[in-house]
C-alpha cells in the first residue's frame, strides 16, 4: 500500500518547481481560450513550469489527466485538464503565445 501512497505523492503539485520570479500572470480565471491566463515573462523551458505552480497555488493536491496544445486565432494555448483534490475535473486554459516557439 505505502507504494500506491508514494506513487499518488510523486503526481502531486508538492514537486513542482517553484514559478521564476520574472513571470507574472494576467488575463481571465483560464476556463477557456477567451478567459485563458496569460503568461508573461517566461520562455519556453520556464512557461510550462509557470503553469504547473499556478495550478499548485490555485488548486492544491491536483492530479494532471492530460495536457494538449490549441491554436486559435493566431494563439497559441497549454490545456491542461486537471482533477482537483476534492475530485472535480476542470480543463485550464493558460496563453502561451508570448513564449511559445513556432518553428
Amino acid at each position: 500500500m505505502s507504494c500506491i501512497l508514494w506513487g499518488c505523492q510523486a503526481a502531486s503539485v508538492s514537486l513542482t518547481p517553484p514559478i521564476p520570479p520574472s513571470v507574472t500572470f494576467a488575463g481571465g480565471d483560464g476556463s477557456s481560450c477567451e478567459t485563458a491566463i496569460l503568461i508573461k515573462g517566461a520562455k519556453e523551458d520556464t512557461g510550462v513550469q509557470s503553469e504547473y505552480g499556478w495550478l499548485a497555488q490555485r488548486y492544491p493536491g491536483y492530479y494532471v489527466e492530460k495536457q494538449s496544445f490549441e491554436e486559435q486565432n493566431k494563439r497559441f494555448y497549454d490545456v491542461v485538464e486537471i482533477t482537483t483534490r476534492e475530485g472535480i475535473r476542470k480543463k485550464v486554459y493558460f496563453d502561451i503565445t508570448e513564449f511559445y516557439q513556432r518553428y
